[in-house]
């Protein structure tokens, strides 16, 4: 039996007999079917209470219900003793749980953060890099104009008769053309004079600009007698632009043979005339070498021309001027 029967009456379990009486007395006049005939269950109720007198009222039917509700009582509070382990234990899971949750919160929390930190970090770190290529763009931008520039000023100065072009053949020589360094250059042209740029251009050529151009005259005119640079592959100097003391008497190198005796003959005329405008045009004519070695050439064609007709080659220690024409038929040479 799972009921209580002494919660039922209301009494202690070490009642007497005489109050189990009254107390069935008092439960008896509460469930009577006759106060309660509204409750279809009123009978059973009333029967009940009458079979449960009965067995409190009986000592052998007591003390075997004692008995069996002791056990039951003390395995109930052995349950609910175990019930309550169980829950503390479960109070204690749901306490780890919670405590677990807080740190899986906790990580959560550290790994947004830290997330964000390695996003502003990266974010950085790409700015940073950004104002570097942006730096070093600017660097080689500002670099590439200063040499744009330094181009455009050697440029500008390449009509000049201080810049000259070198030559040579790399197929004649492969070994020795690669030789032909900017410093190379600039140690094997500096014998002529100082050198203030070297310009390497495509296979084979180069462009040197001399601080003087005495010492760029001198390194093409010594091209063109003997040998410059490696003797195995030798360096071929012009001008770039004919200077211009050059262009001056550029008539007598020019091609056609009309025009070169033209220039002897006017030559031929200025010394009939007097001698005072002959010292004026002697003045007018004196120049540097390039134009000595121009009359030079004159007087070589000159002698061509009247070897046919019997001319005589005279010296004349007198004249200071390297070329003198006295008559048609007469060339007197300086001693």
């Amino acid at each position: 039996m799972d009921v209580d029967l002494y919660a039922f009456f209301g009494l202690r379990e070490d009642c007497s007999a005489k109050d189990l009486k009254r107390a069935y007395k008092t439960k008896a006049r509460e469930l009577h079917p006759d106060k309660n005939a509204n409750n279809p269950k009123a009978k059973e109720e009333f029967q009940q209470l009458k079979d449960y007198y009965d067995l409190l009222h009986d000592p052998v039917a007591r003390k075997e219900y004692d008995k069996k509700w002791k056990a039951k009582r003390e395995a109930l509070k052995r349950y609910e003793a175990l019930d309550e382990q169980r829950k503390q234990l479960r109070q204690k899971l749901e306490a780890q749980e919670a405590k677990a949750k807080q740190e899986r919160e906790k990580q959560k929390q550290e790994s947004a953060q830290n997330a964000v930190a390695e996003q502003l970090r990266r974010e950085w770190q790409r700015q940073t890099e950004q104002i570097e290529i942006d730096a070093q763009v600017a660097r080689k931008r500002h670099r590439e104009e200063q040499d744009m520039l330094a181009e455009q000023s050697k440029a500008a100065r390449m009509g000049s008769d201080t810049v000259v072009k070198v030559k040579w053949t790399v197929a004649d020589n492969p070994e020795a053309a690669a030789f032909y360094t900017k410093d190379f250059l600039t140690t094997c042209l500096s014998e002529f004079g100082e050198v203030t740029a070297v310009m390497l251009g495509k296979r084979g050529t180069a462009l040197v600009d001399f601080h003087t151009s005495s010492a760029a005259r001198e390194a093409v005119e010594c091209s063109e007698r003997s040998t410059v640079g490696l003797p195995q592959l030798p360096l071929h100097i012009s001008f770039v632009s004919q200077p211009s003391s050059e262009a001056d008497t550029a008539p007598l190198f020019g091609s056609g043979y009309a025009e070169t005796v033209r220039q002897t003959s006017d030559l031929h005329t200025k010394c009939a005339e007097p001698s005072s405008v002959r010292r004026r045009a002697r003045r007018s004519v004196r120049s540097p070498l390039a134009v000595r070695r121009s009359l030079w050439k004159v007087f070589l064609i000159t002698i061509f021309l009247h070897k046919s007709s019997g001319a005589r080659i005279l010296p004349s220690p007198s004249v200071c001027h390297p070329l003198r024409l006295t008559s048609r038929n007469t060339v007197l040479l300086s001693g």
